[in-house]
């Protein structure tokens, strides 16, 4: 693919995560990324929008990480590496149906 001189992208990468008790959290990252004519040291056109989009994402998750909503930090937290939870989480562990 040959892409003339002046072409960008914008690549941009939004998450919305709900907190269930006041709303929403949201947070967008937008890339202005000019694209060279022809591969560069860095790869074809479409790796580099790829790895600004990949930034955009990594960008925007460490962003809801820094919530001071447990839910919205565990929805941005791999399946793998969920935040445990913890009696100060839950009124009373009585209450729960087991």
């Amino acid at each position: 693919m040959s892409l003339a001189d002046g072409v960008s992208a914008d690549v941009t990468f939004e998450k919305k995560a709900a907190d269930e008790s006041y709303g929403n959290e949201t947070c967008s990252v937008t890339i202005h990324l000019p694209i060279p004519e022809g591969t560069t040291e860095h790869g074809p056109p479409e790796v580099l929008i790829a790895s600004a989009l990949a930034t955009a994402r990594r960008l925007v998750h460490e962003e809801l990480r820094n919530s001071s909503s447990l839910r919205v930090v565990r929805s941005v937290e791999p399946v793998g590496r969920r935040v445990p939870v913890t009696t100060d989480d839950v009124a009373d562990l009585e209450d729960l149906p087991f």
